[in-house]
């Protein structure tokens, strides 16, 4: 998972909680709950963005004012991993591995939109 900007995490939460939101409007009420499961998962997946977004600026910040109090990279990867035992924990299996795939998908699918327009790009200013 690469590292997101301030502004293309927001772009990604509203992306994510619309997502949601259509989702909800067109779901079955039997299917309710685990929708619900899925949304939690899925929110929490954001919140644990939204916090690496906010270490990455905190760490940007501090490398420009004291490079000695870097934090050494394996720690992200630890951090990971302790996110992922605490949403298994929370949700469960199945539902933290079907919220991550989903938040997969999203993030393939807009990194395949931000190829396409970067395409698009080219080749407008190409025909110039």
């Amino acid at each position: 998972m690469r590292h997101m900007t301030r502004p293309e995490f927001e772009a990604y939460e509203k992306r994510v909680e619309t997502a949601l939101f259509q989702a909800e409007r067109t779901m079955q009420p039997e299917d309710r709950k685990d929708f619900e499961e899925i949304a939690t998962a899925a929110r929490e997946h954001v919140n644990v963005r939204r916090e690496l977004v906010d270490l990455l600026e905190e760490r940007i910040a501090g490398e420009t004012s004291d490079p000695r109090t870097r934090v050494p990279a394996g720690d992200d990867r630890q951090d990971e991993k302790q996110r992922w035992n605490d949403a298994v924990e929370r949700h469960g299996f199945a539902a933290a591995d079907a919220a991550n795939k989903a938040l997969l998908d999203i993030e393939r699918a807009r990194e395949g939109w931000a190829a396409r327009m970067a395409k698009i790009k080219a080749r407008t200013n190409y025909e110039r």
